[in-house]
């Protein structure tokens, strides 16, 4: 855990980290950016860069793991813009490395 950061982005990454997939990083974290654009969107009216917004994202019946637990956690805004800065400079890295398809 880092201390340095709050406690919305410490749970988000922490969550992040547990749940990859080593075998299929890139769909892992697509995953995660596509779930806090969807949140974001909704909840606080804010649209991610590179970003088209699902018109199921809170469906219930088709709902991620990724969103569902954003919606129980509440995470701040900030804390999602600096996680998704992460997962999106790690997109490219996986882009650059030739993990994507």
């Amino acid at each position: 855990m880092n201390y340095l950061e709050s406690r919305g982005y410490n749970i988000t990454m922490n969550e992040v980290r547990m749940n990859n997939d080593p075998v299929d990083s890139w769909a892992g974290n697509g995953g995660w950016m596509f779930a806090i654009a969807d949140y974001m969107l909704v909840v606080f009216g804010e649209v991610m860069p590179d970003y088209q917004p699902s018109p199921t994202s809170f469906d219930t019946d088709v709902m991620s793991y990724e969103l569902e637990f954003l919606i129980s956690q509440k995470p701040s805004s900030i804390d999602l813009r600096r996680v998704y800065a992460v997962l999106n400079r790690y997109d490219n890295w996986l882009r650059l490395a030739g993990r994507n398809y």
